[in-house]
Parts: structure tokens; sequence; C-alpha cells
């Protein structure tokens, strides 16, 4: 992450960067927020969804998603070994806007 702040097209590649880390969330070609969102309360799995809220949650944690709020347990819990790793690689150095 750079020392200075971040236009909001930066940060969208940012989060697509960051979403691309996690095996459920490759196939976005663009960070929007309204359709990872739509996504995870349709049709997503259970491990897809809680990835959803931790990207959306890094994106806006104060914002009330359909998706619902992130669970850092039950993500540990649901995620296998990639997301895992993942999750390990962005929290040595968070990030959140």
């Amino acid at each position: 992450m750079p020392d200075k702040p971040l236009k909001e097209d930066e940060k969208r590649e940012w989060m697509l960067a960051l979403a691309h880390t996690f095996p459920s969330h490759q196939q976005l070609r663009i960070w929007d927020t309204e359709a990872v969102d739509h996504r995870a309360t349709h049709g997503a799995s259970h491990g897809e969804k809680v990835t959803a809220q931790f990207l959306l949650s890094v994106w806006n944690q104060w914002h009330a998603y359909d998706a619902g709020a992130f669970d850092l347990f039950e993500a540990v819990r649901v995620w296998d070994e990639e997301h895992l790793k993942a999750f390990q690689a962005w929290a040595s150095d968070p990030v959140c806007f």
C-alpha cells in the first residue's frame, strides 16, 4: 500500500487485486461492491459468502451490507488453507478504506 492516499480508481484496483488472492473471488473482473454483495446473498457457498463479507468490510467496515457482517471466527472455521493464506497475507499488512 502506498504512503499517499489513493484515488477512487486506485482503491478499486487494489481491492480487485486483494479479491484475486482468494480462490473463490478470482473470477471478478472489476471491484463492484453491489455485485459482490448481491452474489454473496444469491447462490454463493457459505465460504464464498464469508469471503465476500471480509472483502466488503475491508472496503467499508461501517456499511451494512446485505451479506452481513464479517466474523473472523466463522471465517477461520469455514475457509480452506488457500483462503486462510490469503487472509494471513492481508493481515500481515492490513489496509482498510
